[in-house]
């Protein structure tokens, strides 16, 4: 099998392997590969009882990968659970444990799992404190 990270690859031509150049757009994409998990926990603030949500049960199969792996989207989500427990009359905290990977790579936390995302405000523009910046950069 072919190593994705080269800038050559083979490909099989009449018969033989023959050595290919890959296009650098094919090298980016292939750098940028990220993947990550997110367990989404409620916590209702009256009883202390502890709930894990079922992402299927509100996500599609599109949007469970992204709110996993992109921190506005874990944050959207975060805010639609506190308000479809405030309709049913609860206060509720929502935490998040997430991690995620690129390239292969080992899971680093992306997201403070002791911040209240319920609470937490979003700045589109600057940094927000309860998203984890990688440590090796």
């Amino acid at each position: 099998m072919p190593n994705r990270l080269t800038s050559q690859t083979l490909v099989y031509t009449r018969g033989c392997f023959v050595h290919r150049r890959r296009p650098p757009y094919e090298l980016a994409h292939d750098v940028a590969h990220k993947s990550g998990h997110a367990t989404y926990t409620v916590v209702d603030t009256q009883t202390g009882e502890k709930t894990i949500i079922n992402k299927a049960e509100y996500l599609s199969s599109k949007q469970m990968r992204q709110a996993t792996t992109k921190p506005d989207i874990i944050w959207q989500f975060a805010q639609r659970i506190a308000r479809e427990h405030a309709r049913k009359g609860k206060n509720v905290q929502v935490f998040v444990r997430c991690g995620i990977r690129v390239n292969n790579g080992p899971y680093t936390p992306l997201i403070n799992p002791e911040v209240d995302l319920a609470a937490a405000d979003w700045n589109y523009f600057k940094h927000n404190n309860w998203i984890l910046l990688p440590q090796n950069l």
